[in-house]
């Protein structure tokens, strides 16, 4: 299945989009170079958007439902 990856700073300024080809029940996506802070995410399929929040602290990543 295809999805698109979005990844938006708190002004809503698109920082990450990405077209992936989603086969296995795990994807990881390189965000090591995103600052410290709160991030909107939203990924599209065919059918369906998904939207959540990401707070980065350091290297460590908490979505936030």
């Amino acid at each position: 299945e295809r999805l698109n990856f979005k990844l938006f700073d708190v002004n809503g300024k698109l920082i990450y989009n990405d077209d992936l080809i989603f086969n296995s029940n795990r994807k990881e996506i390189n965000l090591s170079t995103l600052s410290r802070g709160f991030y909107f995410v939203t990924i599209k399929s065919k059918n369906s958007t998904f939207n959540t929040k990401l707070i980065k602290q350091w290297n460590i990543y908490y979505p936030v439902c």
